[in-house]
């Protein structure tokens, strides 16, 4: 038989265990539940490489001019958007008009060019990278210190491109090679990235930005799992109701195309 001390003790403890969800549900309690958010369209725009000489831009279209680039940072800010990091697409709550500026590859001009204009105007941008350009010191990349500081800003994530598929090894899996042998590549590849990642910026990345937008089965099958969030090259406004693996992108060398994502 429980002695009538110890019924009273847990009546009073299953009582106000009742009294704080209570609280809680109703929202009179010192935490409330959030409720889910409606699906949100967040923008994403794609960059790749910046320029000083405007003819270049009419030369090359991977290239945006610092002026553009400038202009459109500018208009961002003045039409209301709030910049995130890719990584936040899949967060509970965005703020009021999300907008995602990524850049790819991760050319020194992103440093030298972008990073500047990035905090002229304190927008956020996720830049891709494609590791082994850092770990090998190749021509025309940002090196790992210039990383660094352009992360300790606040302002730039860094998240995957791969280590190294723009080469003959791609993405999509090749008529001759089989399934699991393509799937065990791409998984290799993502573990020489993730130590390149945890050795010089101390986490593992958790977004892909498939190179060339590369998209099958395979892919999928290797990289669901691993990563959170996948971007592609679709010319299409993102939603977050949409597949997380599957988010299109904005080019950002399309000036009036920008202007209309804005509005």
């Amino acid at each position: 038989m429980i002695p009538i001390k110890e019924n009273r003790r847990r009546f009073l403890i299953s009582a106000s265990l009742v009294l704080a969800v209570g609280g809680i549900l109703s929202g009179n309690g010192p935490e409330t539940l959030a409720s889910p958010q409606a699906a949100v369209d967040v923008p994403i725009i794609m960059y790749h490489a910046f320029t000083r000489d405007e003819n270049v831009t009419a030369k090359n279209s991977y290239f945006v001019s610092e002026q553009a680039f400038d202009r459109q940072m500018k208009e961002l800010v003045d039409n209301g958007y709030t910049s995130i990091f890719a990584s936040q697409i899949r967060e509970t709550r965005l703020p009021d008009k999300p907008i995602v500026i990524t850049m790819d590859d991760g050319y020194y001009d992103n440093y030298e060019i972008a990073f500047p204009i990035l905090k002229k105007y304190n927008v956020k941008a996720t830049i891709f990278l494609i590791a082994s350009k850092q770990d090998w010191g190749c021509k025309g990349f940002f090196s790992w210190d210039n990383a660094r500081e352009m992360r300790e800003s606040g302002l730039v994530d860094f998240q995957s491109h791969s280590y190294n598929l723009h080469g003959s090894l791609g993405l999509k899996t090749p008529a001759k090679r089989g399934a699991a042998q393509h799937r065990l590549a791409l998984i290799n590849d993502a573990n020489r990235l993730d130590r390149a990642f945890k050795r010089e910026l101390g986490y593992k990345p958790t977004v892909i930005c498939y190179p060339y937008g590369a998209l099958d089965d395979n892919v999928l099958a290797a990289y669901c799992g691993r990563y959170d969030i996948g971007l592609t090259v679709e010319k299409k406004t993102a939603n977050t109701a949409m597949d997380m693996m599957k988010l299109p992108r904005w080019k950002g060398q399309e000036d009036t195309v920008i202007k209309s994502s804005y509005n």
